[in-house]
């Protein structure tokens, strides 16, 4: 048996440059893990079966190989079937990505691609609510993984009859290759209403055939990969949803698999890696996982594919500054600035302009290189066609110049204070809504073309996300400013008018039991009967605004506790005698089991009383007939009360609806008694103290109140020893 570390596997795939950032993305992955396990790795790139043959062929030839992990580009290939029979025949397993091929093999690791682009077509479906036309791009039916894919497409349509399956097509798993599918749907089926793609270039295509058609947002797309320029995609609006591999763990698994089959060891003939659903609302978490792949995806690309490097590289930058956070303006000139450093072989100049939506006219915002220096403030009409930048603003579509009016084919601005030799503008746009214009400049002709513009218009794309995203951030930041102002308004203007409504009502109730004593004359019954009814109707009052004065104390965070030293004992003592005075009418057992010796705290005296009485009436009131228990005791490092009772109970669904201001549960409502305010104003109190409060109830049976509160450090080891005294 070899030891890991001299073991020298070879491993062959899709060749990137054609198109599959997927296989960049598992090659770096590959070359992590084997560095990892101290493994040699030999990657051999491929761009169809025959290629992948010679491809192997050559390096079992050249180099002495322990194992071959292999994506195999053809599983129909009869040739390839041969070669990798051949191989294992010779004593060298086999280990299969993603698509399984007929033969010897040890294992095949992949994707569950049956479940993935059943997502997928799942969420289309309902996102049609149950009823279309849509479009399905096959892929590579010579790749097992377009089979498993189509088979997921299939079992959804089964459950939905009146989606209709207009146009499915096969083709390479390439972005040309889908956009032509998709021109072919288009002009067959120019009402169709969705496209689910193989892979996400094909998706990428079918995008640039439906902006092509003028449709632009009104077709759904969904990918498969989650590629990182998906995933933009999906941010900007353009891509409905993808279907994201665990590529990290296929690799690893495929590396543990080929390990073993080299070791003799008997390995599973397929091993599933997971997928998920990636979609707008669950966009951030997919694509943190996604962009933490690219700087050593990046940096294993071939200097053939440095544009590419560059591109995606600046692309995931500009997504990062999107989420910091900055205002509209700092964001706008960061971006910018690195645009421009990235590729600035390609600009002499770099400007963006934001519609204002009022005076209609395009206000400058900010620039790099040529025409940074130019004064600000200047403008430009959104009327003014023969400015490229106003004519892309007007017609929501890209503009290049590339040459001048004049014989010295120089574009002059007279608005900006620009000239050169090309010119390209543009559109900044967030669906249908305009937000600026962004344009490039070049000293030299003809220097723009559409591949710059595709890459430009990309990035225009994020630029346009991540200015919406700010203004949308700086406005939320507004509203909860102004928000948090009104609210302190309003919990002054309560407080205030508490205490202004408290001091002539605490008068009326002192005058009023005076009167009813007799301290300024004699009263009869029905006056004296008169008078108390007035007294209880004043404290019910004077109750209700304590405790919206309370509420509004706890709100604007001016509730202040007087902390002191309390006998427990004796606080208990007042309100169990107060409580069994409130049950003299009723046929309540009330049932008292206090600890003999309660420790003393140092709390708030006035709103621990608060607490405990307003939970004891609460009992009282609901509870009709049965019995009312109360428990009060040391348990661990706290001081617990819980206050019992046989009352209707608090079904599930109110049981936290009661602890919000001015709620109430259905029986209270039915009861009209209380305003709503008492047990948040108490689940405070106790919160204030360290302590909680919460609730244990069941319909019919009745429901129990628990309050704790925290014992001091240097009294819990001394409470523990007195209770196990106690015990004992």
């Amino acid at each position: 048996m070899k030891n890991i570390n001299n073991l020298r596997i070879g491993f062959s795939h899709l060749d990137p440059r054609w198109g599959s950032f997927f296989w960049s993305i598992v090659g770096h992955c590959a070359e992590q893990e084997a560095a990892l396990l101290g493994i040699t790795l030999f990657r051999i790139y491929a761009s169809d079966a025959a290629e992948q043959i010679a491809g192997l062929k050559h390096l079992l030839e050249k180099q002495q190989i322990d194992a071959l992990m292999m994506a195999p580009l053809d599983i129909r290939d009869p040739e390839l079937i041969a070669f990798v029979a051949q191989t294992v025949e010779a004593g060298i397993p086999v280990v299969t990505l993603d698509s399984k091929i007929d033969g010897p093999i040890a294992s095949t690791i992949g994707t569950d691609d049956v479940k993935g682009q059943e997502l997928a077509a799942e969420y289309i479906c309902q996102r049609l609510k149950g009823k279309g036309k849509i479009v399905y791009l096959v892929g590579d039916l010579g790749m097992q993984a377009a089979q498993l894919r189509r088979e997921g497409v299939q079992r959804v349509l089964q459950r939905y009859p009146d989606i209709e399956l207009v146009f499915e097509a096969e083709g390479r798993f390439r972005r040309d290759t889908g956009a032509q599918l998709t021109r072919e749907a288009l002009a067959a089926h120019p009402d169709i209403q969705a496209v689910i793609a193989g892979n996400d270039h094909m998706a990428f295509g079918a995008i640039d055939a439906i902006e092509e058609s003028g449709r632009t947002g009104t077709i759904l797309v969904s990918g498969y990969d989650a590629l990182p320029e998906a995933l933009l995609m999906i941010q900007a609006g353009q891509l409905t949803a993808s279907v994201g591999r665990a590529t990290r763990d296929m690799v690893r698994q495929s590396f543990a698999l080929t390990i073993k089959a080299q070791q003799g060891i008997t390995v599973p003939p397929l091993v599933l890696a997971d997928v998920n659903l990636v979609t707008p609302e669950n966009l951030q978490t997919a694509a943190f996982d996604s962009l933490s792949l690219l700087p050593g995806v990046l940096h294993n690309l071939s200097e053939g594919n440095e544009a590419l490097r560059l591109i995606l590289q600046t692309t995931a930058e500009v997504s990062q500054i999107a989420s910091s956070g900055l205002d509209p303006e700092a964001l706008i000139q960061k971006s910018i600035d690195l645009i421009y450093d990235r590729f600035r072989l390609y600009f002499s100049g770099l400007q963006i302009y934001l519609l204002d939506e009022t005076s209609g006219r395009l206000e400058f915002a900010s620039a790099a290189g040529k025409g940074k220096e130019a004064k600000p403030g200047r403008s430009i009409d959104l009327n003014h066609l023969t400015s490229p930048i106003a004519r892309a603003a007007y017609t929501r579509k890209e503009v290049i110049v590339t040459r001048g009016p004049r014989v010295t084919d120089v574009i002059r601005h007279r608005e900006t204070g620009v000239s050169s030799k090309s010119e390209m503008a543009i559109p900044l746009k967030v669906g249908d809504k305009l937000l600026g214009v962004l344009s490039a400049t070049s000293e030299e002709k003809n220097r723009f073309n559409h591949d710059v513009l595709q890459v430009m218009t990309s990035l225009a794309d994020q630029i346009s996300v991540a200015i919406q995203n700010a203004r949308l951030l700086a406005e939320q930041r507004r509203l909860t400013d102004e928000l948090r102002a009104l609210d302190r308004l309003k919990s002054q203007f309560l407080a205030n008018m508490s205490h202004e409504l408290r001091t002539p009502l605490n008068s009326i109730l002192n005058f009023t039991e005076f009167v009813a004593s007799g301290t300024f004359g004699t009263v009869n019954t029905r006056q004296a009967d008169a008078l108390t009814k007035v007294v209880n109707s004043g404290e019910h009052l004077l109750s209700l605004v304590n405790d919206i004065l309370d509420l509004t104390k706890i709100e604007s965070g001016m509730m202040e506790l007087f902390i002191e030293d309390v006998d427990l004992n004796e606080l208990m003592e007042d309100v169990l005698s107060v409580a069994q005075g409130l049950l003299l009418s009723k046929p309540v057992e009330f049932v008292v089991d206090v600890q003999t010796r309660l420790p003393h705290l140092p709390v708030d005296r006035r709103r621990v009383r608060q607490i405990l009485f307003n939970l004891l009436s609460n009992a009282i009131k609901f509870t009709a007939e049965g019995s009312i228990t109360v428990r009060a005791g040391v348990e661990a490092d706290e001081l617990l009360f819980a206050i019992s009772d046989t009352g209707p109970g608090i079904a599930a669904e109110d049981q936290s609806l009661i602890f919000e201001p001015f709620r109430q549960s259905k029986h209270g409502l039915q009861q009209n008694s209380g305003t709503g305010l008492g047990l948040p104003i108490c689940r405070h109190l106790a919160q204030a103290h360290h302590g909680r409060l919460w609730l244990e109830s069941r319909v019919g049976i009745g429901s129990t109140f628990f309050v704790t509160l925290p014992l001091p450090v240097e009294q819990q080891s001394e409470e523990f020893i007195n209770s196990s005294e106690e015990e004992n």
